[in-house]
């Protein structure tokens, strides 16, 4: 749902203005023809959510440790 995606990038930055400032802008730039508008800003609303680690990799870099190689 687009509210939770608005909510998620507003922990990441100052405040709701910022976020449609900079969706605004990103919407303008990625958007493409034929393309529906909403889909062009649920997808510029999930860039501007932090980064997720790859499973199984957040555990070892949170602990300062290298991932045991093979």
């Amino acid at each position: 749902m687009r509210s939770n995606q608005v909510h998620i990038a507003v922990e990441q930055r100052a405040n709701r203005y910022q976020i449609c400032g900079l969706a605004s802008k990103g919407v303008k730039i990625t958007h493409k023809s034929g393309e529906r508008m909403a889909d062009s800003i649920n997808r510029v609303l999930g860039m501007l959510r932090p980064p997720t680690p790859a499973p199984g990799l957040g555990q070892h870099l949170a602990h300062g440790a290298a991932p045991a190689s093979v």
